[in-house]
């Protein structure tokens, strides 16, 4: 964390954030002392896709509610967490690259199992529904040697083979 971007808020100070993946984002502060002398440090998270703010008081052994916050500095530590949150979510879509071959490929070399299922357990992200679809003929020709074929036409049906059709496409 840069420390020119340290945040403060009501005698805690942020010392570690991140970006938990989809929908949440987090920050834990330095540790307190509580009236009893209990020592303690906040987690406070912003889950984007209820835009719901979570503040906890974490003990040791115990997790309970943050109620002891000032307006201020519960204004404070929100206004910071969806920037991070707005900044790391637009990072992480821009660095989501385009499903292609190539990754499929590299996916079915990884694991043991069919390409049937590394193709049911992928997103097609950056792919119009065409594109996915010749994806998946592509995929299941290399994986498998399966061909595709549509047949077109009336009184002369004319096959056109989807494969040759998907390779055109560059995907």
């Amino acid at each position: 964390m840069n420390q020119k971007e340290v945040l403060e808020f009501d005698g805690f100070r942020v010392e570690r954030e991140s970006f938990l993946g989809g929908d949440c984002y987090g920050v834990v502060t330095s540790c307190k002392k509580d009236e009893k002398g209990v020592s303690y440090h906040l987690e406070v998270e912003f889950d984007i896709s209820t835009a719901k703010f979570h503040f906890s008081k974490c003990y040791v052994h115990e997790v309970v509610p943050c109620q002891e916050l000032s307006a201020g500095g519960k204004l404070k530590v929100m206004a910071y967490l969806i920037v991070k949150a707005a900044s790391a979510y637009v990072t992480e879509k821009a660095a989501a690259q385009k499903m292609s071959l190539e990754k499929l490929k590299v996916l079915y070399r990884e694991d043991e199992v069919v390409m049937g299922e590394v193709l049911a357990s992928e997103k097609a992200d950056g792919l119009t529904i065409e594109e996915s679809f010749f994806l998946y003929i592509l995929a299941q020709n290399w994986a498998n040697g399966d061909e595709f074929s549509w047949a077109c036409g009336g009184v002369e049906e004319e096959w056109v083979s989807l494969v040759e059709e998907a390779r055109k496409m560059k995907i």
